[in-house]
């Protein structure tokens, strides 16, 4: 699932729930931005056993918020390039992923 906000000028923000990205040969979920933004919350889900990396985000505008997500046996498990963020709310599952990699920030429950 790709938030790709290359080439626009607006803001991208998709939401998922409740839902899994399996056995792709490339990223599960993957925001990507030049100028523009474009972010993915995740929340209660996984990505499992992709070729690439379980959760990507590449560019300074791109963001993803993780929450009471499972992120196993990727190539990569988390992977933030090019000053884009992964925040972790500290209840996920990150595990028996090639490199692991790690979230670059944290956020708080309210």
């Amino acid at each position: 699932m790709v938030a790709n906000g290359l080439n626009t000028t607006g803001v991208i923000v998709k939401e998922v729930r409740d839902s899994s990205v399996a056995r792709s040969s490339g990223t599960g979920f993957f925001a990507l931005t030049d100028a523009s933004r474009a972010g993915i919350v995740i929340d209660r889900s996984t990505s499992t056993l992709n070729g690439g990396s379980g959760i990507s985000v590449s560019g300074a505008n791109a963001l993803v918020h993780l929450g009471n997500s499972a992120v196993r046996g990727n190539n990569v498990g988390l992977s933030a390039v090019g000053g884009g963020q992964i925040l972790s709310y500290q209840n996920d599952q990150l595990g028996g992923n090639g490199v692991e990699g790690a979230p670059t920030g944290v956020l708080t429950l309210k």
